[in-house]
């Protein structure tokens, strides 16, 4: 089980005491997938994956149950203001009508 790209509704840029991140928000269904990828009691990470690199990891310590999800990301700030801004527009394509990749290479 996994969260792809299709279960994002739309990221933010988040400022916290440690710096900045990207807080995303999952549509229902990634929201359920989170809640029990993150459910279990062994210790897991998130890799979060942008054309093709991992840029950020997060260790999951506990269930996420409401469809939100920051993350610190290894970019500098200067580059992080255009990278949100990109994957909103992703976000927003997606969820104008995006086909589910294992729906796409015929995976039921």
């Amino acid at each position: 089980m996994e969260v792809d790209e299709f279960d994002f509704s739309n990221v933010e840029l988040a400022k916290v005491q440690n710096g900045k991140g990207l807080l995303f928000m999952l549509n229902n269904e990634g929201a359920q997938r989170l809640a029990q990828l993150s459910r279990g009691g062994q210790r897991m990470s998130l890799i979060l994956i942008v054309n093709g690199r991992a840029i950020a990891e997060r260790p999951l310590d506990g269930q996420i149950q409401n469809g939100q999800l920051f993350t610190f990301v290894e970019i500098p700030d200067e580059l992080l203001e255009k990278m949100v801004f990109s994957l909103k527009e992703t976000c927003k394509q997606l969820n104008g009508g995006g086909v589910r990749r294992e729906i796409e290479l015929g995976r039921n």
